[in-house]
């Protein structure tokens, strides 16, 4: 496994991992998941944003941050992982990720947005320490946020 930024090389295959990664919600939401609909060509150049590559599988995760300075914290705008290669670990290690480039910026907090459909992730989001925080309809999606505190006690 490798975790590296992502180049525009990797357009092609960013997409394809997160079509793969969200398809199965188009029918549960009634519409493409936002990452789905996300201009990633423009994420590669203005957010923090990885992939992860594993050895035999190719590109098979992606991590998108933003960073808000103004309030000294780090948003998971997308974490994916290929369902091929779900089951290793590998979002795991992009939370962990993201989570030390936190630390490492001196925040106290990450957050994290998910749909209200999407069940399974606000559960695997709960699991990992990260609890509600608000609940709105933004960009025509019943958005979940999510907050995980990172200051130890």
């Amino acid at each position: 496994m490798n975790i590296r930024e992502a180049c525009q090389s990797d357009l092609k295959d960013i997409i394809l991992c997160v079509n793969s990664a969200y398809e199965h919600y188009i029918e549960r939401i009634g519409g493409k998941p936002a990452p789905m609909l996300a201009n990633y060509e423009q994420c590669i150049k203005e957010k923090i944003t990885y992939v992860l590559v594993d050895k035999s599988l190719g590109l098979v995760g992606l991590l998108v941050l933003i960073l808000i300075e103004s309030k000294k914290q780090l948003f998971i705008e997308n974490i994916t992982v290929h369902p091929k290669a779900q089951g290793n670990g590998y979002g795991k290690s992009l939370l962990q990720l993201a989570e030390s480039i936190a630390l490492s910026k001196g925040f106290k907090f990450i957050e994290l947005y998910t749909h209200e459909k999407m069940v399974e992730n606000i559960s695997l989001y709960q699991h990992v320490g990260y609890s509600i925080s608000n609940r709105i309809v933004e960009d025509g999606f019943s958005r979940v946020y999510m907050k995980k505190s990172l200051m130890n006690g």
